[in-house]
């Protein structure tokens, strides 16, 4: 699986960053060896599997242009919920990063262009019960039509 698609370090100096610190040096270890790492799998594998649901190919979400900045949005909503909001922060401040809701909606594009689930242009997809399969499509005759 090719998420996620931030390093561990730059989901770091972002939480560092929420929390008003200079860098992910700057944070506790917990932060760095448990919260962080957790939170970007967790990021990662949330966002192909509502894509996947969606019926975009992995090859496609993997190219998809505003991969990074959801799994560094969703990426920080988890660090900063797990196991409780830091000291000081606002629920309404960290819900800003709680982007779940628009990867079921949203636009995908690739290169800026737009891109369909299961379309030809949707990057590694097999288009598994769309179109006409060639090969199948240069064997047929009057008596043998492959029926999709």
């Amino acid at each position: 699986m090719p998420a996620p698609w931030l390093t561990d370090n730059a989901l770091a100096d972002a939480v560092a960053s929420v929390l008003q610190r200079g860098s992910a040096a700057d944070l506790e270890q917990f932060w760095v060896e448990e919260r962080v790492p957790r939170a970007n799998i967790r990021a990662g594998n949330l966002i192909v599997a509502r894509l996947r649901a969606r019926g975009f190919s992995v090859g496609t979400i993997d190219a998809w242009d505003d991969r990074e900045s959801y799994n560094r949005s969703l990426g920080l909503y988890f660090a900063l919920t797990d196991g409780g909001l830091p000291f000081g922060m606002l629920p309404e401040s960290v819900k800003l990063y709680d982007t779940r809701s628009e990867l079921d909606k949203l636009l995908v594009t690739v290169g800026g262009e737009p891109v369909s689930p299961g379309s030809p242009t949707d990057y590694g997809a097999f288009a598994v019960g769309h179109g006409r399969n060639e090969s199948f499509a240069e064997q047929e005759d009057e008596n043998t039509k492959f029926q999709w």
